[in-house]
């Protein structure tokens, strides 16, 4: 069964600040270049980390000429939604995809990112109990004997010499 979304559609119209999810720089970024926002978010829901991410990239550079070409880089916007919705079984429908996307997309991506903060901050979670939970795991070929223990005596090195 699909799960609702961490954060609200219209996170981005709480400038304030008065939301738990509030990002001032993740918000100005969105409302004034949401195309380098985008392009965060297809690179991050295709590889699942910012790792080798750069702002000016093959997405960004694609939602920029759509929008130049009148308004329709939310299309693109769509396509991963609903991407990130199949992969990690979230809410959401084409209908709602497209109105989101096409009537708001700067709330859009900063949702989409906000959501994708949240899937990686639960799996790193998850990666971090299972580390915890795992204990001591016996190793091939160890065998647990008592030591010897020979008596060694230690020098002296405090002792009078002997000249």
């Amino acid at each position: 069964m699909p799960r609702p979304y961490d954060t609200p559609p219209l996170i981005c119209c709480s400038l304030c600040g008065g939301h738990a999810k509030f990002s001032a720089s993740l918000c100005f970024k969105g409302i004034c270049c949401p195309c380098v926002v985008y392009g965060r978010n297809r690179y991050r829901n295709a590889k699942g980390t910012d790792d080798g991410f750069s702002s000016c990239n093959g997405h960004c550079m694609a939602w920029c000429g759509l929008c130049l070409l009148g308004h329709w880089g939310w299309i693109l916007q769509c396509r991963t939604r609903e991407d990130m919705q199949e992969k990690h079984n979230l809410n959401g429908t084409g209908c709602s995809n497209c109105l989101l996307s096409c009537c708001c997309s700067c709330c859009e991506v900063i949702q989409t990112s906000k959501e994708l903060d949240f899937i990686k901050m639960m799996q790193d979670v998850s990666s971090a109990n299972a580390a915890h939970n795992a204990g001591y795991k016996l190793q091939d070929n160890m065998i647990a004997e008592p030591q010897s223990n020979p008596i060694v005596e230690a020098p002296n090195h405090f002792a009078p010499d002997d000249d």
